[in-house]
């Protein structure tokens, strides 16, 4: 095993523990529904819709603490420092909601972008992923793994968003 299959698999054995203590204060009750999986640039796009929608965001509101908010809907993430040439992330799906566990060495917008992208794997109901590099090339994954990093992209920073912030910065700044 890994050292993320490791700190997933105690993280998984700790949170069910503590769920069957308190069921519901975790908030696993509002875990959504199953997602088909992207196939194409626009399904990763429309899935980034939905959940922004199911996160109660709007298309131009930020995500300033995205760990708070992806665990309203049951994907409680974790992080540690475990090292440079280790995972970036990890998932795995619990009884009732899932963990995800995120490699705290790298910076926090690959940190960000690792979350975003673990959360794709969450919606889809991929029952276990661990994922070395957002943008590593697997060619059995490849298809899924690029569009859930699209899926991340697009739920960070929707492209409505960006355009509407870009023409007035671009006025106020120039080029």
């Amino acid at each position: 095993d890994s050292t993320i299959d490791a700190r997933l698999a105690l993280l998984a054995q700790d949170v069910e523990f503590v769920d069957s203590l308190a069921s519901g204060a975790l908030g696993f009750d509002r875990a959504p529904e199953e997602q088909t999986p992207p196939a194409t640039v626009k399904e990763a796009e429309s899935l980034a819709t939905c959940a922004r929608d199911l996160l109660g965001l709007t298309a131009n509101d930020p995500i300033p603490r995205l760990v708070e908010t992806v665990g309203l809907v049951g994907l409680l993430a974790f992080s540690a420092d475990v090292g440079k040439d280790i995972a970036d992330a990890g998932t795995v799906l619990l009884r009732r909601g899932g963990v995800a566990f995120i490699n705290s060495h790298s910076d926090v917008g690959r940190r960000r972008l690792a979350l975003a992208h673990e959360f794709g794997h969450y919606l889809c109901a991929d029952d276990y992923a661990v994922d070395w590099r957002v943008d590593a090339y697997e060619p059995k994954t490849a298809s899924v793994e690029a569009l859930l990093d699209r899926f991340a992209r697009a739920l960070l920073l929707p492209a409505q968003a960006l355009t509407t912030a870009w023409g007035p910065r671009l006025e106020e700044h120039g080029p």
